[in-house]
């Protein structure tokens, strides 16, 4: 929606132009339309026709009439406004009276009024959005005791999806006092296949941690996931450390239908004293079924 802006300043025009260029490219990258509302003539809309990529359809104001008129077409506007070659293989919508009431079905309704001859969506390129399971909170290990947070070692807080998250300040590789602490995502799967398994990784402040007498802000570059499978465990090392209110994908790996498959996490770190995030984990399919030569893909961070 582009409007109300001095179409006498050229510079004015070169940053519509600009912003217009750059929506649509983005759009477009999408594997979407990009549409365009703006007035038709003040100032003229066919100054966005030559942009490259130019918008794939427009929607615009031309105001002649006070109501509905049903012999309106979206082509009778001056050609210094919207030239005939620009935006005519269905392409067009016109809103052609402002606000108005008009009485339809014994209702009546404060509209505009628009005449189309649009690009018409189809049913043939949809693709269905993959099967995605989340675990908003994992299995803790020890109990977080609301009474006594102290007790657990963990420190509670709501992450960006307004679900509980933890951090718990990382223990030394090896150790095991005090008690280690861990967690378990164990997913409900509809299908076997293959899933793309993401840790959420919240954005935290530094946190004030009395119970041990500590001040912790950085989360671990050093955290050990294992993921059991079809293929067995598979454990890898990843950065949490860049990432906030971002998914960590942690790689591809055949899980059975069901409950069988976890993801484990502990505190145990080469880099303490730092914290260690536990928060949701995101299971997407990828293959439906069991592939006839089984593949583990860890993701690489470059």
């Amino acid at each position: 929606d582009l409007e109300a802006y001095d179409g006498e300043d050229s510079a004015c025009v070169e940053a519509a132009r600009a912003f217009v260029a750059g929506w649509t490219q983005r759009i477009q990258q999408s594997n979407s339309y990009a549409g365009l509302y703006a007035l038709a003539c003040n100032p003229p809309i066919a100054r966005y026709g030559d942009l490259a990529p130019a918008p794939d359809a427009v929607w615009f104001a031309a105001w002649t009439r006070q109501s509905y008129d049903p012999a309106v077409t979206v082509n009778d506007l001056p050609a210094s406004c919207l030239p005939p070659a620009l935006w005519n293989q269905s392409q067009r919508i016109r809103q052609y009276a402002g606000s108005h009431d008009e009485t339809w079905g014994g209702v009546t309704l404060e509209i505009d009024s628009n005449v189309l001859d649009g690009i018409v969506a189809d049913l043939a390129g949809v693709v269905e959005p993959p099967v995605t399971v989340i675990v908003e909170t994992p299995q803790l290990s020890p109990a977080y005791d609301t009474d006594d947070p102290c007790a657990s070692g963990w420190h509670r807080y709501t992450n960006v999806r307004g679900q509980p998250a933890y951090l718990s300040p990382a223990q030394p590789l090896g150790g095991t006092v005090p008690p280690l602490n861990y967690a378990i995502w164990q997913p409900t799967l509809p299908v076997t296949g293959t899933w793309r398994i993401e840790a959420l990784i919240p954005s935290h402040g530094t946190v004030e941690w009395p119970c041990l007498n500590q001040t912790l802000s950085a989360d671990t570059r050093g955290a050990r996931y294992t993921v059991y499978g079809l293929d067995g465990a598979a454990t890898s090392v990843q950065d949490q450390l860049p990432l906030n209110d971002d998914w960590l994908r942690l790689g591809s790996f055949q899980l059975a239908a069901g409950d069988g498959g976890q993801v484990y996490l502990d505190a145990a770190v080469a880099d303490a004293p730092v914290h260690v995030s536990f928060s949701a984990m995101r299971f997407t399919l990828e293959f439906e079924g069991v592939l006839p030569e089984r593949l583990y893909l860890p993701h690489v961070r470059r």
